[in-house]
């Protein structure tokens, strides 16, 4: 996931205000790279986006070495690469981003690249949502709830959804949503399905949108 484009190019809209109303030729820094290289993805100029995000990875910084995998991995402004794209989900994740750690227990779990190891994947997904990455908690969520690699366990599975759904993961809200109309792993409790359906509805969550269109 590339973050959110508002911040991203509110930053990058005053970085370049600062470049040029100040007439200076200061170096951005990495977050600014960050921030320009989502600018130009939200422009779908991908090969500018690459570039940005090659020069803050190089600076070591986690959020530049991430996006740079996920241009990588979906072919964006590069040739389709899954093994550089592990490659910098790997540093990315050393360098303590948590959508890196993600990314890089998705392709565990997955087998893509990697062999298939769920054990690195709930590993990776534990980094990532200790480091505050939404998806991250939201995917050992469903490894609890699913007694994959770890003990089924409904009650963590909740906790993490509710981590993940506070954290602005849609999936992590419709999939809380879930357990609190089945009341499994919380006492049932329709209006607070209600609650999080419509949350996950607000962030995008397409299957909760079809859910509301129901009722």
């Amino acid at each position: 996931m590339l973050g959110s484009f508002k911040k991203a190019i509110f930053r990058a809209l005053c970085l370049c205000c600062v470049l040029i109303g100040g007439g200076l030729m200061a170096e951005p820094n990495p977050e600014e790279l960050v921030d320009l290289g989502m600018l130009s993805y939200d422009k779908q100029d991908f090969s500018k986006a690459r570039k940005y995000f090659e020069r803050a990875c190089g600076l070591n910084n986690g959020r530049g070495c991430n996006n740079l995998g996920v241009l990588y991995r979906d072919g964006q402004g590069v040739e389709k690469n899954l093994t550089k794209a592990a490659q910098f989900y790997s540093k990315a994740c050393e360098l303590k981003d948590g959508g890196g750690c993600g990314n890089l227990g998705v392709l565990y779990q997955k087998g893509e690249v990697v062999e298939k190891n769920l054990t690195k994947a709930a590993q990776f997904y534990s980094k990532a949502c200790e480091l505050k990455d939404g998806g991250g908690c939201g995917n050992l969520g469903v490894l609890y709830q699913k007694g994959e690699v770890v003990e089924k366990n409904l009650t963590k599975a909740a906790y993490l959804y509710s981590k993940a759904c506070e954290l602005k993961e849609s999936f992590g809200c419709g999939a809380l949503a879930v357990l609190y109309i089945n009341g499994q792993g919380v006492e049932k409790d329709l209006t607070k399905a209600d609650q999080y359906i419509s949350k996950a509805c607000k962030l995008g969550d397409q299957e909760a949108r079809e859910t509301l269109k129901e009722k």
